[in-house]
């Protein structure tokens, strides 16, 4: 299973009207709310809603109509307020992407919207709010080139749609990394140390070529979930749907198969879908 963040390129942040400035001067673009301050209300990002749509119609998923938050709640220093809230509903995607010369397919679970956290380097919280779609994916990756595969289609749709992915510099790196990690299990696995592996955020260090761990992940009964108080269900009709839908020009994988049944060879087919 990968869970893949994209950044949603939006000029405001999710919650609030801060701006999002990449490169500001540190903490210049935050607020009560992202500074934990007690009785800051939270106001819902229309366009957040808008692009998580186009989303949900390019990957030809099921829209869900009815949309609620929750507050997941935990306390590390990259979270002020002491609790991130995650979405449940919009997109619940149960399907295949098929891409390559043998249109290999793989799964994706679901896809839900939550607000980014600081930059762990520094104490800057210009970065906390930004909105953010997590893309997560069945586990039918048997290989790591098959997950920088994966990697790399979701790129190409978010890039048609002005989404940008978050964290994924290379994608090289995502093979060494997942390549490096199962060497590790397995050796684990092979010594009868198998309950040594845990869940954890591991830290890929292009340099050293090593990952680093960053925190130990809980589990879900950790986060004491609850249904967020300061924000309304969000409900979107058929007809806002079909109006985000009449935007969209054409739909990348309509593209790919025009440009497949011209017999075209799959390298111009990418490039051709890509830009124009």
């Amino acid at each position: 299973m990968v869970p893949l963040p994209l950044w949603i390129a939006t000029i405001t942040k999710v919650f609030c009207s801060c701006p999002y400035l990449y490169g500001s001067h540190f903490n210049s673009n935050n607020c009560p709310i992202y500074i934990g301050l007690p009785c800051a209300l939270t106001v819902m990002n229309s366009k957040v809603i808008e692009l998580t749509v186009k989303l949900g119609l390019t990957l030809n998923s099921n829209l869900s109509l009815n949309s609620k938050f929750d507050r997941k709640q935990y306390f590390y220093p990259d979270l002020p307020k002491g609790y991130q809230i995650l979405q449940g509903g919009f997109i619940d995607v149960d399907l295949h992407l098929e891409f390559g010369g043998g249109h290999k397919k793989f799964g994706i679970t679901r896809v839900h919207m939550e607000e980014d956290l600081r930059n762990g380097a520094q104490v800057d919280l210009n970065k906390v709010g930004v909105p953010l779609l997590k893309i997560v994916s069945k586990p039918d990756m048997r290989t790591c080139i098959g997950d920088a595969e994966y990697a790399t289609e979701i790129q190409r749709f978010v890039h048609y749609l002005g989404v940008e992915i978050k964290k994924v510099n290379s994608f090289l790196a995502i093979h060494k990394a997942i390549n490096i990690e199962i060497s590790r299990q397995a050796l684990l696995d092979s010594q009868s140390l198998g309950d040594k592996i845990v869940q954890e955020t591991k830290l890929w260090e292009e340099g050293s070529q090593r990952k680093i761990t960053m925190r130990k992940k809980e589990g879900l009964a950790d986060y004491r979930y609850f249904l967020e108080p300061d924000l309304p269900e969000v409900v979107i009709t058929i007809y806002h749907i079909d109006s985000i839908h009449s935007t969209l020009l054409e739909l990348l994988e309509m593209k790919r198969r025009k440009y497949e049944e011209m017999g075209l060879s799959m390298q111009d087919v990418l490039f051709l879908a890509k830009h124009w």
